[in-house]
């Protein structure tokens, strides 16, 4: 193996940026010398691994899929089958491990993090954005002067996406890739360890050489996972390993009607049953979004100051404007599900910006509009991530 990595975050750029590759390249056991199975590489290869479906749709999983890790002393969820792998696992390895285990993270292997619901992460950082807005934003040139109605503050936070939507996404698409999301959200990782990853060093002396990790890599393989590189403690669902296609299999899946036939769990249709697909939330997603934003905007600053000029009396005149109140039925029905979806598109514009031209832009948001009232917005919605979405994820490997 290679000489020690040192790779740390506060290390200056070109010494990290060569301790990093020599950890990338030199430092992880391989098949062939080591007998240590290969790994899988969150950071570099497979960047979104299992937060895309087959077809590279942003995906995350249904809460009702989550089964509690019986083994960690902690509220810890993942998916079922992934759950029920992962304590076979364990349990196996206890048995084959014969090197000391003392006082090391392959001792107890007791899960120490695991499914993280990206509804609270997003929400977090949409807290995060609302005040970036109304604290830098609205205050900057007076362009609180321009929010009386709610309104007023759709057409304003659009200009604040086309400033920020880029750096800032607020669609679950362009949120579950982007760099403010973990993996762990895939609800198909166990972590038995909480180690910093940065930390080239511990990664490399109390994993990689230590005398049990051979033993954990090849028990992990045989149950259906794969140890990730660069988090050695993160045990990783391989979702096309047969081994957990298996326990995929214990699970049927019952259809609505039921004269038809059960269906077995398989990766070929686990997106559909376990995962919701980001597009089938954006477009709502973003309405509650903004009646929040406004609602809580509207509490804290319910009048404004409008200061302006008269040439008549040749002095300053300073009038209180009121922001409007509106209820949520009034914005139902104000602002239907078409609305929503033709908004959906230009948020997903200021997220990604392509080129359309004004005939195309017409023919696709009559036709989002057009199946959003025949077959609801779910539908609306995957019109719009089809033509406008797909291309912000398509750089990204499937899984």
């Amino acid at each position: 193996m290679a000489a020690k990595p040192i790779g740390k975050n506060r290390l200056n750029a070109s010494t990290l940026f060569e301790e990093r590759k020599k950890y990338k390249e030199e430092s992880y056991p391989d098949l062939i010398n080591d007998d240590v199975p290969t790994p899988i590489d969150l950071w570099y290869n497979k960047i979104l691994y299992g937060r895309l479906d087959r077809d590279a749709v942003p995906v995350y999983p249904l809460f009702t899929k989550l089964k509690k890790i019986t083994s960690s002393n902690e509220n810890l969820f993942a998916l079922n089958f992934v759950v029920d792998a992962f304590e076979d696992f364990r349990n196996a390895y206890f048995f084959l491990q014969k090197d000391d285990a003392s006082n090391s993270p392959f001792e107890f292997l007791i899960p120490s993090k695991a499914w993280v619901d990206p509804a609270m992460e997003k929400q977090q950082y949409m807290d995060a954005l609302y005040n970036m807005m109304v604290e830098a934003y609205l205050p900057f040139k007076k362009r609180y002067e321009n929010v009386r109605t709610f309104m007023d503050f759709v057409n304003e936070f659009t200009k604040f996406m086309n400033e920020k939507g880029q750096g800032f996404p607020i669609t679950m698409t362009n949120f579950i890739t982007s760099k403010f999301t973990t993996p762990m959200i895939s609800g198909i990782m166990i972590e038995v360890d909480d180690s910093p990853h940065d930390d080239d060093e511990n990664k490399y002396e109390n994993f990689l050489t230590h005398a049990c990790f051979r033993c954990y890599t090849t028990t992990a393989e045989k149950f259906g996972f794969k140890i990730d590189k660069n988090a050695p403690w993160r045990l990783v669902a391989d979702l096309k390993s047969p081994v957990m296609q298996k326990y995929m299999e214990k699970y049927i899946m019952k259809d609505a009607v039921a004269t038809t036939p059960a269906i077995l769990l398989r990766f070929s249709n686990l997106f559909d049953y376990y995962y919701n697909r980001s597009y089938q939330v954006d477009a709502n997603l973003i309405k509650e979004a903004l009646v929040n934003f406004y609602y809580s905007y509207v509490r804290d600053n319910p009048v404004f100051t409008l200061s302006k000029f008269s040439i008549p009396h040749q002095k300053t005149v300073h009038k209180i404007i009121e922001r409007e109140l509106i209820g949520a039925a009034d914005i139902d029905q104000r602002f239907s599900d078409s609305f929503w979806v033709t908004y959906y598109i230009r948020i997903l514009l200021a997220e990604n910006p392509q080129s359309f031209s004004d005939a195309d832009m017409r023919i696709h948001i009559v036709r989002a509009q057009t199946i959003t009232k025949q077959q609801g917005i779910t539908a609306g919605s995957k019109y719009v991530y089809t033509i406008f979405g797909k291309k912000s994820v398509d750089s990204k490997k499937k899984i």
